[in-house]
């Protein structure tokens, strides 16, 4: 049913690609005609297989009759193969790097086929949340102890959710991703067709886009920057090719996709704006005006869902108090400054190469001594300091590795540059991009605290500007040489060693499972190809072992704990809850036959001010609390951020006290390990109702 449902939908909006012309809509329309679905079969509480699957043939009824209606023509693919041929045969730099780029589509298209979620955040919120709506049956808010499954933009994982339905497993997600990437090139060349750039000037600022150490990291993983940075470039494509209505539609996606859509949202107009002006004479800006009003109604249907939520729920569209708190900008003029300079020290990436290791403290060392110079605390504007520089092909910190400050930084300075040289719309157009990913960089800086993962945003508007990269393009020259080393060396080494997918691992335990992908998903939890340091596929034994019998299950879990894997069990009869550890009670208990605890302190986050009931006395640093027997928390509190009145962003909860002395639970089994990464001890323990 997966492949007829994902069959459909793309002849759906290949039919409403044909209608209006454009073969960048049916990425966009693929998107949209899901997010729709889903969101009206949520109103309703009628999320599940059957109901999808029936939207979806109506969904390829009515775009066919549309298209019968319209008598429209066959969409055709664009494009000069004879050109291309002649490009690559007179420049072999770009013949090898098209083999390096051909290489580089195929290692991740399987990878994101056959790979499980991995990552960290995948498991502690972007693919549970996407779970937790197909078990559902709406998007409404689950439960959770991650802030984040609940404030954040959800259509990324609405469109995992929609997947699960008829595929009912936890590999192949990362193929969102790829076919962002496939958009984001898709409009990159489109772009470049309409302003008549030069062929092998646009195959190159593509090919050198795509060996971006995080661009690579990021297609084959499950967040989703680059997904939103195609719907910034696709938007502007087809608000280049004059068509508004998807043009919108696009944008408004990215901005119910990832808070980086709505961040971007200012340099974006900037862009239409200059474009209409300079580029098409347009002082009226007929189309920027009637973009916007499309892009007001898109988004009302297509993205407003859980900013709707978080209204009713927290009062504000974009989240909860205490989660603005945890994320949000402080700081003054020097937070302000001090995030700017962290962005700039971090953008020396050396994913892949020892490099970075040895200069790691000369450069550790100018940023410190930058700070010193104009007075300024690194630790001001900061969430989570950079530590080290980055050599590590993780998602989670790679930047664009040494190409990003070798060839990407000094083109954007270059497009400020050749403005004052020649005026004409390449040149115009191409500065426009490079001052859109200045003010980009400037308001994100603005908008949020600093941590050493934000360089992941950044994703979104690298993409959004990719096209600077055409000024990179020399007929001779050794730096052509150098680029050309980076390019194959991210092309065909980088995408191979993913610090959580190397191939060589892959490769070798597929064929140990004869190539069963529901036993390599499995292999994949149980640490059999990659360490990941997870305890939910130990706890997941434990209770096939010794608890077949208890099939309502609560886990009292860490906040940054990945407990996906347990899910598996509600295939098998159980039904397994992450409550927030700070709304646990003694009520509670009899809802479950097993309560499972991860530790013998928890860490959760504060979902609303309603719920911090101070019951403690500090003295000294030394806690005492009114009432032993209660289940009792602590809260941390950031003054910096609040000027008349603190309020807490994270607790910690003596759940073990509690639970131990409570008469309706025995403890009936404790298991410690380690889970193999510096030395982090887990102790597991598992109380019975009795």
């Amino acid at each position: 049913m997966f492949l007829g449902a994902i069959i459909l939908n793309l002849l759906s909006s290949y039919f409403i690609a044909s209608i209006f012309g454009n073969f960048l809509i049916i990425f966009v329309a693929f998107f949209a005609l899901v997010v729709l679905n889903m969101v009206i079969l949520s109103l309703f509480s009628a999320i599940n297989e059957t109901n999808a699957f029936i939207l979806v043939i109506l969904n390829f009824i009515l775009s066919l009759t549309f298209f019968k209606i319209k008598k429209a023509k066959p969409l055709k693919l664009n494009f000069d193969f004879k050109r291309f041929k002649n490009s690559l045969m007179l420049d072999k730099h770009l013949f090898i790097l098209f083999l390096g780029f051909l290489f580089l589509l195929l290692v991740s298209l399987f990878l994101d086929i056959i790979m499980p979620s991995l990552e960290p955040d995948s498991q502690t919120y972007h693919f549970i949340r996407a779970y937790e709506f197909s078990q559902q049956g709406s998007l409404a808010h689950i439960m959770t102890n991650d802030i984040r499954a609940l404030v954040m933009p959800i259509n990324s994982e609405v469109l995992y959710a929609w997947m699960y339905l008829f595929k009912k497993n936890f590999y192949g997600y990362g193929i969102v991703s790829f076919c962002g990437f496939i958009l984001a090139i898709c409009s990159m060349w489109n772009i470049c067709e309409k302003l008549k750039f030069a062929f092998r000037k646009r195959l190159y600022a593509i090919f050198i886009f795509s060996s971006f150490s995080a661009i690579i990291m990021q297609m084959q993983s499950l967040q989703t920057d680059l997904v939103v940075g195609s719907l910034f470039l696709a938007s502007l494509a087809l608000f280049i090719n004059n068509s508004l209505f998807f043009s919108s539609l696009s944008l408004a996606l990215a901005m119910g996709t990832k808070t980086t859509g709505v961040i971007g949202i200012i340099a974006f107009f900037i862009i239409l704006i200059a474009f209409e002006i300079l580029i098409e004479k347009n002082k009226k800006l007929d189309k920027t005006k009637r973009f916007s009003l499309f892009l007001i109604m898109n988004f009302l249907i297509f993205s407003s869902y859980n900013y709707f939520s978080n209204l009713f729920h927290y009062g504000s569209p974009f989240s909860s108090r205490v989660a603005y708190l945890g994320h949000v900008f402080w700081g003054g003029i020097k937070g302000y400054i001090a995030n700017l300079i962290h962005f700039f020290f971090q953008s020396f990436d050396f994913t892949g190469f020892k490099w970075g290791f040895y200069l790691n403290d000369e450069i550790l060392a100018i940023k410190q001594k930058v700070f010193e110079i104009i007075n300024i605390s690194p630790e001001i504007g900061c969430n989570v300091e950079q530590d080290k520089v980055n050599i590590a092909a993780d998602e989670q910190v790679v930047g664009f590795g040494i190409l990003g400050f070798l060839v990407f930084l000094p083109m954007i300075f270059l497009s400020n540059i050749k403005i004052f040289f020649n005026k004409n719309k390449k040149t115009i157009f191409l500065f426009i991009l490079s001052i859109a990913f200045i003010i980009n960089i400037l308001v994100l800086a603005r908008t949020t605290a600093y941590m050493v993962f934000s360089i992941r945003f950044i994703v979104a508007y690298v993409s959004l500007s990719s096209l600077v990269l055409i000024y990179a393009y020399k007929k001779r020259g050794f730096l052509r040489y150098i680029i050309l080393f980076f390019c194959l060396f991210n092309m065909i080494l980088l995408s191979t060693h993913n610090k959580r997918m190397p191939i060589p691992y892959v490769v070798d335990y597929l064929k140990e499972v004869n190539y069963n992908l529901e036993a390599f998903e499995d292999g994949c939890f149980n640490q059999k190809v990659i360490d990941i340091h997870i305890t939910s596929p130990r706890i997941y034994k434990t209770i096939k072992e010794k608890y077949q019998d208890k099939k309502r299950i609560l886990f009292l879990k860490k906040l940054s704990s990945s407990a996906l894997y347990l899910k598996k069990l509600e295939k098998e009869g159980f039904k397994v809850d992450f409550l927030p550890v700070g709304k646990f009670s003694e009520e509670k208990i009899e809802n479950y036959d097993l309560i499972i605890l991860e530790d013998k302190v928890q860490n959760d986050n504060i979902f609303s001010t309603d719920e911090i009931k101070i019951n403690y006395k500090v003295d000294n640093e030394k806690v005492t609390f009114n009432d032993k027997n209660a289940f009792n928390c602590f809260y941390y509190f950031e003054s910096h951020l609040t000027s008349d009145k603190k309020e807490a962003v994270e607790r910690i909860c003596f759940s073990w006290e509690f639970l131990i002395k409570n008469k309706k639970v025995k403890l009936d089994y404790s298991d410690f390990f380690n889970l193999g990464e510096e030395n982090k001890n887990t102790e597991i323990f598992y109380f019975v109702r009795k």
